[in-house]
């Protein structure tokens, strides 16, 4: 047994082609400057935004040179200061050894002060 199905399509051809129409008809009159207004607007919104990126990192930029400028110079200061009291502490320590090794040396050889002076 064969089943059998027949089908009957009717199209309008008439209705068709004005829905066709109509819809060529608003893609025709779409505003597409309102797209592109949108978009100028996005451009101009971004570069406002770049340009002010722009100023924060050279404000960032000159924030970190002037920093390091200023580490250096108190590193240098401290370099100094540090160095000279390094100097007057060794001064002392030398001083302090000549003096003992003077006095050894006065012992050692039996003299007075006098002796040792003169």
């Amino acid at each position: 047994m064969a089943d059998s199905l027949k089908i009957k399509v009717n199209i309008d051809f008439n209705h068709l082609n004005s829905e066709l129409a109509k819809l060529k008809n608003k893609v025709q009159s779409t505003d597409i400057t309102i797209g592109s207004k949108n978009l100028n607007d996005s451009m101009k919104s971004i570069s406002k935004n770049s340009k002010e990126a722009a100023k924060g990192f050279d404000l960032f930029n000159t924030s970190i040179v002037n920093a390091i400028s200023k580490f250096s110079q108190w590193y240098l200061i401290g370099k100094l200061i540090s160095g000279t009291f390094r100097l007057i502490a060794s001064g002392v320590n030398d001083i302090y050894l000549l003096d003992k090794a003077m006095t050894n040396i006065s012992y050692t050889m039996d003299l007075t002060e006098q002796q040792f002076e003169g």
